[in-house]
C-alpha cells in the first residue's frame, strides 16, 4: 500500500518532496514560516516520524507545546501540528508517514499514542536519524523493491528505539520519572551519599537521563536535593522549641556532613545563619 504525498495546511506553503518506502511514505519539508501541518487524508490512521534537519520547531499536541531543535527525532499522532521557531535558518524536516496498523502489528499500543521524543544521546536513536538522512539523500531514485525493504528496515529499527526506555522519552514518562525521583529524594534526605547514581538506580533510569529531567526544570538534581534539605532544616529549626536538639544535629539529620557547610548553605538560601534564623523565628512567635 503506497501513499500519495500528504496534503499540508500552512500559512505559507512549504516546498515538499515525497516518495514511497513500501507501506511508508517519506516527505522532505523545506518550510518557510510554517504554521501548521496535518495529515488529514486518513484521519486517525497515520502516525508520523520526524527528523529535524535544521532550524527549530515547536510541536503542538494535547500535552502542550514542545520545542524541538535540529537533530531531534520524534514520532507524533496524526492531529498534532507545529510552528517554526523564529530563526535565521528555516526549518527543514524529514517526515515518514507510518500506518498505525504497522506499529500495532509490532506490539505497540498506539490507541493513545502521544508525542514521543527520542533521546539522541542514545546510539540507537542516532542510528535511526542517520538512516532517515541516508534515505533522503537517495531522493527516491532507487528501485521500488529496495525502498520497500528500506521501509521495513526503518520500522524494525524504530521498534528497537521505541522499545528501549533509554532511547525514548515521552512527556508522560518524564513527569512520572521526575515525580518518582523527587519522592525518593524526600525519603532519603538524611543520606550523606545521596547522589544521581543512587537516585537513578532506584527509579530505573540512567544518571544522565535523570540529570536531563532536572535540567528541563531549570535546576540540577543536587541543587534540588540541597534546596529540599535546607527547607527541611528550616522546618526543624522552627519547631525546635525548647528541645535540646542542636543545630549541628539538625544539619546532620538533613544530610549535611558538617555544621560549617550547613551554615553557609543555609545563609545563602534564606539570608540568615541558622542561629539568627532561630532567634528571628522565636521573636515572631
Amino acid at each position: 500500500m503506497n501513499f500519495a504525498p500528504q496534503e499540508m495546511r500552512t500559512e505559507a506553503v512549504p516546498r515538499t518532496e515525497g516518495w514511497s518506502l513500501g507501506d511508508l511514505h517519506v516527505t522532505t519539508l523545506d518550510a518557510v514560516e510554517l504554521s501548521d501541518c496535518h495529515a488529514p487524508t486518513l484521519p486517525g490512521q497515520l502516525l508520523r516520524l520526524f527528523f529535524v534537519k535544521s532550524g527549530s520547531v515547536t510541536f503542538k499536541s494535547i500535552l502542550g507545546p514542545q520545542r524541538l531543535d535540529a537533530g531531534s527525532l520524534f514520532i507524533a499522532p496524526p492531529l498534532a501540528g507545529w510552528k517554526q521557531q523564529n530563526s535565521y535558518h528555516q526549518a527543514e524536516l524529514v517526515m515518514v508517514s507510518i500506518p498505525r496498523r504497522l506499529l500495532l502489528e509490532r506490539g505497540f499500543p498506539t490507541k493513545s499514542f502521544e508525542l514521543l521524543t527520542a533521546n539522541m544521546s542514545n546510539p540507537d536513536a542516532r542510528a535511526v536519524g542517520d538512516l532517515m538522512l541516508s534515505i533522503v539523500e537517495q531522493s527516491g531514485y532507487t528501485s521500488l523493491a529496495l525502498r520497500a525493504r528500506q521501509g521495513r528496515h526503518l520500522l524494525d529499527l524504530l521498534s528497537m528505539v521505541l522499545g528501549n526506555p533509554l532511547a525514548v522519552v515521552s512527556s508522560r514518562n518524564r513527569e512520572v520519572a521526575l515525580s518518582r525521583a523527587k519522592e525518593y529524594v524526600a525519603q532519603h534526605l538524611e543520606d550523606l551519599n545521596l547522589n544521581a547514581s543512587r537516585v537513578a538506580s532506584a527509579i530505573g533510569v540512567s544518571p544522565g537521563h535523570l540529570n536531563r529531567l532536572f535540567k528541563a526544570t531549570s535546576t540540577s538534581l543536587m541543587r534540588y536535593v540541597r534546596s529540599c534539605r535546607l527547607d527541611r532544616a528550616a522546618d526543624l529549626l522552627r519547631s525546635r522549641g525548647e528541645s535540646n536538639v542542636s543545630i549541628g544535629q539538625i544539619a546532620y539529620s538533613c544530610g549535611f556532613a558538617s555544621h560549617a557547610h550547613f551554615s553557609r548553605a543555609f545563609k545563602e538560601q534564606f539570608g540568615f545563619s541558622p542561629r539568627d534564623y532561630v532567634s528571628r523565628e522565636s521573636r515572631d512567635i
